[in-house]
C-alpha cells in the first residue's frame, strides 16, 4: 500500500535539490513529499529542521511499499547550534527498504554539525511488516543522546521496522539526555557501547521490540535500559551496566555473561538468562549495585555461574534461580549478602565434581526451596549460612564448615550452620565436613525442634587441630549414618586426630545418635565433651534404630556388644599386621 500524504497533512516540508544534487528538505509551507527511488549512493539527505518560529510538526519522508532506495546518510543543518529543530520521521510501507552506505548514519559530528533533532524511522501503519533499514556493513548508528540549548536527541525504530548495522555508539555529554526507542528490531552485528565523557551522563534505551546485539553491551557512562513487557534483548558476549536496569514481567534479557557494575540499580521483574559465563555483582570500593527482584522473576544460569563481590541479591517469593555449572569456579560465590526468602526456589546443577555449590564468604540464608544436584560442597564461612527450611535436597552434596580458597584439600577458617527452629534437614547422605585450623572454631547449631540427618562428619587432614562446636536447643537432633564420613573425599577428611575436639552446649540424652556403630566410635568419646560431663557412651535403641551418645553407663547387654565389636576390630588389625 502507498503511504498517502493526506494522511499526514500537517507535514511541513518541501523538497528541492541543491546545489551538490543532495535530496534536500527545509521547513517551509504545509506540503509533504513522497520519496522517488532515485537516489545514488552519494546523495544525503539533508534535513534544515529550524522552524523559526512556525508551529513544531514533523517532517516527514515517505518511503514506499515494493521500493528500494539507497543513499548516503542523513545531514541534520540549521541556522545556529542550539536553536528549536523539528523531528525528522521516516514512514514505511511494508516489505520496503531503505539503505545507508555512509559509515555513520546518524552524526551530527561526522557531517559538521551540531543541531539536535528528534528522528523516527517508522510504519506507516500499525499493520506495516518487513520493513528494512540497512546500514554499511562496516557502519554504525552514533546515537548523539545529548542537549543542544535545551531540547534532548531521540531516536525512535518503529514497529515494523527493521535497522539493521554493525555497531551502535551512544555518546552523552551533557545531563539531560534523549532516549533510543526501540519498538521495532535494531540489530547491532558489533558492539552497543556508551560514552558519558568526564560528566558521567546517562544514556537512556527502552526496548519495546528486539534488540540484538552480536559482541557486547560496554557501558563506560550510565546506561539506562528499560526492557518492557514483550521486549527482549539479546546479546552474544558481555552485557553490562552502570545506571538503571529494568526488565519488566514479559521481558527477556539474554547474554553469555552479565555484569551488574557498581553504581548499577537492577529492577528484575522479567528474565535474565545468562548461556555461558558469569552473573557478576561488582564493587569499587563501598559502592555496589542494588538489585531488586520481584515475584515473578527468573534468572537463568544455563552455563555458568553467579558471583557477588560484596552486594545483596535477595531471591523473593515467586521467584527462581537456575544454574547449571560445567566450570570449576563456585556456581554461587557469595562475598555479599545472599537470600532465598520463603516460596522462593534456587536450583544448582554440576557434572563437574570438583565445583563447589555455594562457597560463602558472607552470610547466606535459606528460607525457600533449594535443590543441589552435583559438586563438591556448600560451604560456610564465620558470617554463617542459615537453613530456614525442610525443603532442600541436597542429594549426597556435603556441607562444610569453612571456606574454599583452593583446590583439593585447601580448605580453611572455621564456618558456622545454623538449622533453625522446627525444621528438618533430611541429608542422610551428606557428611558435614570440617576444616581444621585451632585458630577458629567452626559451629553447627540446630535450634529448638529441629533436627539435621548427616550421613557423618568428616575432618581435613593437617597438622592444625579441629575445634567443633555443636549446639543443641530444646529438643533438637542430630542423626548420623555413621559418626566419621569423609564425604566422598577420603583423601582430604576422615576421623578425628591428635588434638582434635567436639564441644556439645545444650546436650541432652537422645539427642546425638549414630545408625552404624563400631568400637573405632567407641575410641573417639574421649574426644567428645561437655560441660558437666565426665565420660560418654553409646547406648543401643534397636526401637529407634540409632545407638544414643549418653552419659548413663551401659546395660551389660549392651557391654557385651561393645566387648564383641572391639575383639572383632582387634582380630582384624592383627590379620592386617
Amino acid at each position: 500500500m502507498k503511504a498517502k500524504s493526506v494522511i499526514y497533512s500537517l507535514a511541513i516540508l518541501a523538497a528541492a535539490t541543491s546545489a551538490h544534487g543532495h535530496f534536500e528538505t527545509k521547513c517551509d509551507d504545509h506540503l509533504s513529499v513522497t520519496m522517488a527511488p532515485s537516489f545514488t549512493t552519494a546523495e544525503k539527505f539533508i534535513w534544515r529542521g529550524d522552524f523559526n518560529g512556525k508551529a513544531s510538526t514533523s517532517g516527514i519522508l515517505y518511503v514506499d511499499g515494493g521500493n528500494t532506495y539507497t543513499a548516503y546518510g542523513i545531514i541534520v543543518s540549521g541556522t545556529s547550534a542550539g536553536s528549536n529543530h523539528i523531528p525528522l520521521k521516516f514512514t514505511f510501507d511494508s516489505n520496503t527498504t531503505l539503505n545507508f552506505t555512509s559509515y555513520n548514519v546518524i552524526d551530527s559530528g561526522a557531517f559538521n554539525s551540531s543541531y539536535y533533532i528528534d528522528i523516527a524511522f517508522v510504519g506507516a501503519d500499525e499493520n506495516v511488516t518487513n520493513a528494512v533499514v540497512n546500514a554499511n556493513t562496516a557502519s554504525q548508528i552514533v546515537a548523539n543522546l545529548d542537549v543542544s540549548g535545551e531540547y534532548a536527541r531521540n531516536i525512535t525504530i518503529g514497529k515494523g521496522v527493521t535497522f539493521n548495522a554493525q555497531s551502535l555508539a551512544i555518546q552523552t555529554t551533557t545531563a539531560d539526555t534523549g532516549t533510543l526507542t526501540i519498538d521495532g528490531t535494531l540489530n547491532a552485528s558489533g558492539t552497543l557501547s556508551t560514552n558519558s565523557g568526564s560528566g558521567f551522563y546517562t544514556s537512556n534505551v527502552v526496548v519495546n521490540g528486539l534488540l540484538s546485539v552480536g559482541v557486547d553491551v560496554s557501558d563506560n557512562g550510565k546506561l539506562n535500559l528499560a526492557v518492557n513487557n514483550g521486549g527482549a534483548v539479546n546479546v552474544t558476549k558481555l552485557f553490562e551496566t552502570n545506571g538503571a536496569l529494568t526488565i519488566a514481567s514479559g521481558a527477556t534479557l539474554t547474554a553469555k555473561s552479565f555484569t551488574l557494575k557498581s553504581n548499577a540499580t537492577a529492577n528484575i521483574n522479567g528474565t535474565v538468562n545468562v548461556t555461558g559465563g558469569e552473573f557478576l555483582l561488582e564493587k569499587d570500593g563501598s559502592a555496589k549495585p542494588t538489585v531488586t527482584l520481584t515475584s515473578g522473576a527468573e534468572i537463568n544460569i544455563t552455563s555458568g555461574y553467579f558471583r557477588t563481590r560484596s552486594a545483596t541479591l535477595d531471591l523473593v517469593s515467586g521467584s527462581t534461580m537456575t544454574i547449571n555449572n560445567p566450570y570449576g569456579s563456585a556456581s554461587i560465590t557469595a562475598a555479599g549478602v545472599f537470600y532465598v526468602r520463603n516460596g522462593a526456589e534456587l536450583y544448582i546443577t554440576t557434572t563437574n565434581s570438583n565445583t563447589p555449590v555455594i562457597n560463602a564468604y558472607n552470610y547466606v540464608s535459606i528460607s525457600g526451596k533449594l535443590v543441589v544436584e552435583g559438586g563438591k560442597w556448600i560451604a560456610a564461612s564465620r558470617s554463617g549460612i542459615t537453613l530456614n527450611t525442610s525443603d532442600i535436597e541436597l542429594n549426597g552434596v556435603p556441607l562444610a564448615l569453612g571456606n574454599n580458597y583452593g583446590s583439593g584439600g585447601d580448605f580453611t577458617n572455621g564456618g558456622i550452620i545454623t538449622l533453625n527452629a522446627g525444621f528438618t534437614l533430611d541429608a542422610p547422605d551428606s557428611a558435614l565436613l570440617v576444616a581444621k585450623q585451632s585458630s577458629t572454631q567452626s559451629v553447627l547449631h540446630i535450634k529448638a525442634g529441629a533436627t539435621a540427618k548427616l550421613a557423618g562428619i568428616g575432618f581435613w587432614f593437617n597438622e592444625e587441630a579441629t575445634k567443633l562446636a555443636i549446639t543443641l536447643e530444646s529438643g533438637a537432633k542430630l542423626l548420623l549414618t555413621d559418626l566419621i564420613s569423609d564425604g566422598g573425599m577420603s583423601e582430604y577428611f576422615g576421623t578425628l586426630g591428635d588434638g582434635d575436639t567436639i564441644t556439645l552446649i545444650g546436650f541432652a540424652e537422645n539427642s546425638i545418635g549414630i545408625k552404624n556403630h563400631t568400637a573405632a566410635d567407641d575410641a573417639l568419646l574421649s574426644k567428645i565433651n561437655a560441660e558437666g560431663v565426665e565420660q560418654f557412651y553409646w547406648v543401643n535403641d534397636p526401637s529407634a534404630g540409632y545407638w544414643w551418645l549418653s552419659t548413663a553407663i551401659p546395660e551389660p547387654a549392651d557391654w557385651a556388644a561393645i566387648f564383641a565389636l572391639a575383639a572383632l576390630a582387634a582380630a582384624i588389625y592383627r590379620r592386617r599386621k
